[in-house]
């Protein structure tokens, strides 16, 4: 049954895995060919207002291009030229165009959740109250593993996909027993996005940071769990509990928001919150996520993220002996490295 199991969550994680990466082949191979046939090229926001049937309104910011100055248009349909002051400049025109591999943002981010587990599990009648710290994870977790990957199309709608797996083994007392629980969690979560906001900020402009904004995306979604509890019992005494063990897989519907503030050129400050559950037959009571980042910007592809997530969980089902009991907190300290266009 062990082996069964195992290859179970194998079988689950893996398909995450060749979801994302496929996802990331196909739009890497779209951007490595727009590469190789065009060379030293610029790209006119969308956000731009039309002003009259000859030109637009942009505005230059830092070295940037986005909304205030004159612009008007050459007879060669695939050029513009930008005017700012005394200074113009020639930029690609990808008005009237379909779709360009700028258009695409992709990302995929392997990341460590240094997690604890703080609440009740049960299995068949049984609980137990576990209280295990992110200081034990090395002694006490034996196997973790997670992932998020992400993609956007004209820096409005968007996509994000995560897998996370762990499996982890503590000692809970209640009196002259010992609980020894082993808990293996599986979670997949997906949402779509929609960001409702992207501006650059005063600070920024004053500091003369290009890359400095502010953006807002709305996300709606979906979480799924898959927990495995076994909770087996020690005692000295005369008392003689049997080991009991079970599974339970549920969905949570979860909504919510994020905010991303680029400081500067290279770093950044990220916040997401969601809620889910809603007490449907086929979900937990009640959940709540919430995620803190800090991030770097090592190179043009590589962000380093530090920071710290925490996800409750209020699910039970059936009753009796065959109760099934997850109430719980995960959280602790994460670190990653986002890979992105």
């Amino acid at each position: 049954m062990r082996v069964i199991a195992i290859f179970d969550c194998v079988e689950k994680i893996t398909v995450c895995l060749i979801f994302l990466v496929f996802i990331c082949i196909s739009i890497n191979s779209v951007y490595a060919q727009h590469i190789a046939n065009t060379t030293n090229h610029s790209t006119l926001s969308d956000n731009y207002e039309k002003k009259g049937p000859d030109g637009v309104l942009a505005e230059r910011f830092g070295n940037q291009i986005s909304l205030s100055s004159d612009i008007t248009e050459k007879t060669t349909p695939e050029f513009i030229v930008a005017q700012s002051g005394n200074s113009s400049e020639k930029i690609t025109n990808q008005s009237g165009a379909g779709a360009s591999a700028s258009d695409w943002y992709f990302s995929i981010a392997p990341y460590a959740w240094l997690l604890a587990l703080d609440g009740t599990i049960g299995v068949k009648g049984q609980t137990a109250d576990v209280n295990m710290s992110f200081g034990d994870l090395l002694d006490q977790a034996q196997f973790a593993g997670q992932l998020h990957g992400e993609l956007f199309y004209k820096n409005k709608y968007g996509l994000f996909l995560d897998g996370t797996y762990v499996k982890l083994n503590t000692d809970s007392v209640m009196g002259p027993i010992v609980a020894d629980t082993t808990t293996k969690i599986f979670m997949f979560e997906f949402a779509g996005m929609y960001r409702v906001l992207d501006t650059p900020t005063h600070y920024g402009k004053s500091q003369g940071y290009t890359k400095s904004s502010v953006a807002v995306d709305l996300l709606l979604g979906g979480r799924y769990y898959n927990i495995d509890n076994k909770i087996n019992f020690r005692s000295e005494g005369p008392i003689n509990l049997p080991s009991v063990s079970g599974d339970a897989g549920w969905f949570d519907f979860m909504a919510g928001g994020r905010v991303i503030w680029q400081a500067t050129d290279r770093w950044s400050l990220i916040g997401r919150t969601d809620f889910g559950g809603f007490d449907f037959n086929f979900s937990s009571d009640f959940s709540w996520n919430g995620v803190g980042f800090v991030g770097f910007d090592a190179t043009n592809w590589l962000e380093i993220l530090l920071g710290f997530r925490a996800l409750y969980t209020d699910y039970s089902d059936g009753s009796g002996d065959n109760r099934f009991v997850f109430d719980s907190w995960l959280y602790g300290p994460v670190i990653g490295l986002n890979f992105h266009n």
